[in-house]
């Protein structure tokens, strides 16, 4: 059976395909941004169930995307691509294009991104937006 960790470090790999784009599989001490990082939403661990005989775990997973904020306008232009649902940057497509993340997972379901603005990390203040990713193990 696919570890939570294994998970989150599969949904992180999922981006290596996006030039330039740090990715963090566990939320670090600091960032260098642009960067993603995956998590899991506070107080939720997941649903066990089983599925046709065999344990499953369906897992709620947060990827927040960062970039620098210095010139609004700038820093919504470089977020843009990333948040798109789809293009080369878009960790939306990302994940459809390959919803077993390397066959990791038995499928992952990605949602809009949301909470769009500023989040502070590590005494930094970034420009970002979360996507849940609905992943069944």
């Amino acid at each position: 059976m696919t570890t939570i960790e294994q998970a989150m470090e599969a949904l992180a790999d999922a981006f290596a395909g996006i030039d330039g784009l740090s990715r963090y599989p566990r939320p670090p001490s600091s960032v260098e941004v642009p960067a993603v990082v995956v998590s899991l939403p506070a107080g939720e661990l997941g649903d066990y169930s089983p599925v046709m005989g065999q344990d499953c775990m369906d897992l709620t997973l947060v990827v927040n995307v960062f970039v620098q904020w210095g010139d609004d306008e700038a820093a919504w232009t470089e977020l843009q691509p990333f948040v798109d649902r789809a293009g080369a940057s878009s960790l939306f497509a990302a994940v459809n294009a390959d919803p077993t993340l390397g066959g990791v997972v038995d499928s992952a379901l990605p949602f809009n991104p949301t909470n769009f603005g500023p989040y502070t990390y590590g005494a930094v203040q970034y420009l970002g937006a979360e996507m849940t990713v609905e992943v069944l193990m």
